[in-house]
C-alpha cells in the first residue's frame, strides 16, 4: 500500500513466487533466450534454483528424521546429541550454501545444487544405519 499509492507497480521478488509462476519465468526466459540469446544464464539459473529448492526443502524433514534416527542410535550422552544437532544444522546451511553457488555458476545443474544437502544427508544415514546394524550382528533364531 505504501509503495503502490503513486501508481507504482511493485512486483514479486524471487522469494515471493509460486512454484507456478517460479516454472512459468524459466520457461519465458527459455523461449526469450532462443529468440535472442540476450539473456543472463546467472538470472535463470537463480530460477531454476529456487524452483528445485521449494522442492527440495518440502522433503528435507523426512531426510533430517532419518538421520536424527541414526544419529540417535549412535549416542547416548545428551551433550553428544546437542552437537549433533549443532553440526547437523551447520552442515546442512555448507551444503545448502555449496549447491547454490555451483548451480548459480553453472557448475553444478540447478536441480543437483538444490537436492544436495538431502542426498548428503541421505547418504550419511544410512551409512550411519549400516553401521549399527552391523555392529549388532546378524539376527539370530534363523
Amino acid at each position: 500500500m505504501v509503495f503502490g499509492h503513486d501508481g507504482a507497480i511493485v512486483m514479486k521478488g524471487l522469494n515471493e513466487l509460486t512454484l507456478g509462476e517460479l516454472s512459468q519465468r524459466i520457461d519465458s526466459n527459455g523461449r526469450t533466450d532462443l529468440v535472442t540469446g540476450l539473456i543472463e544464464s546467472s538470472s535463470v539459473n537463480e530460477l531454476r534454483y529456487a524452483y528445485h529448492t521449494r522442492l527440495a526443502l518440502s522433503c528435507a524433514t523426512l531426510v533430517l528424521a532419518l538421520f536424527a534416527l541414526s544419529v540417535t542410535r549412535h549416542t547416548v550422552a545428551g551433550w553428544a546429541v546437542a552437537l549433533a544437532a549443532f553440526g547437523a544444522c551447520f552442515s546442512y546451511y555448507w551444503f545448502m550454501w555449496l549447491g547454490r553457488a555451483a548451480a548459480i555458476h553453472d557448475t553444478l545443474p540447478a536441480f543437483v545444487g538444490a537436492w544436495l544437502p538431502n542426498v548428503a544427508f541421505g547418504v550419511v544415514s544410512l551409512a550411519l544405519i549400516r553401521a549399527a546394524s552391523l555392529e549388532s550382528g546378524p539376527p539370530s533364531g534363523a
